[in-house]
């Protein structure tokens, strides 16, 4: 019996996740993942929060981030586009941008959470013919949730800053569409 448990103990997992990619990305995969390893106990820890891994008996932390804590190892599972788009009946009321600088005549949905997150910035082009530009963007409406941006966006209240995880779904069936073609978000 108490080797039972220890096997149990030992496929116990504790995983923490963003919120908004938990729900988009991971929540998918449990039930199969939990059917291929039935050995396994996953916890998920959901929360946008910075976790400290050894405090909270954390395993493993899933993050959108370029640079992993000091003395934590990283891998990566996908490269995380950052969409700016919009509901096509809020670009046939007040036009599509074609450039940066018309964000400034737009509803702009942002996070909110730190002044530069109202200085979006952009990219053309590669190598010494690169094109960068940081705009700023107002909007009456920001939030710290790109799934309830998201929902914004598709209301029709602005222009959306949003990773493309969260945007694929609504683009590909038309609900969203891409503004500023040939710009990279960053």
């Amino acid at each position: 019996n108490v080797a039972m448990d220890l096997t149990v103990e030992l496929g116990r997992v504790r995983m923490s996740v963003l919120k908004a990619y938990g729900v988009q990305r991971v929540q998918p995969l449990v039930a199969p993942f939990l059917a291929a390893h039935p050995g396994v106990q996953l916890q998920l820890v959901v929360t946008d929060r910075v976790v400290d891994l050894f405090a909270e008996d954390i395993d493993l932390a899933l993050r959108v981030t370029d640079t992993p804590p000091p003395g934590l190892a990283a891998r990566p599972l996908e490269v995380v586009e950052h969409i700016v788009c919009a509901s096509p009946a809020y670009l046939a009321e007040r036009g599509a941008p074609t450039a940066p600088d018309d964000l400034a005549r737009h509803e702009c949905l942002w996070l909110g959470e730190h002044p530069q997150d109202a200085r979006w910035r952009f990219t053309r082009g590669r190598g010494a013919q690169a094109e960068a530009v940081t705009v700023p963007v107002n909007g009456r409406y920001a939030v710290n949730h790109s799934g309830m941006r998201c929902e914004a966006a598709l209301a029709g209240l602005g222009i959306a800053s949003l990773p493309g995880f969260m945007a694929d779904e609504a683009l590909s069936c038309g609900k969203l569409v891409r503004v500023l073609d040939g710009w990279r978000h960053e």
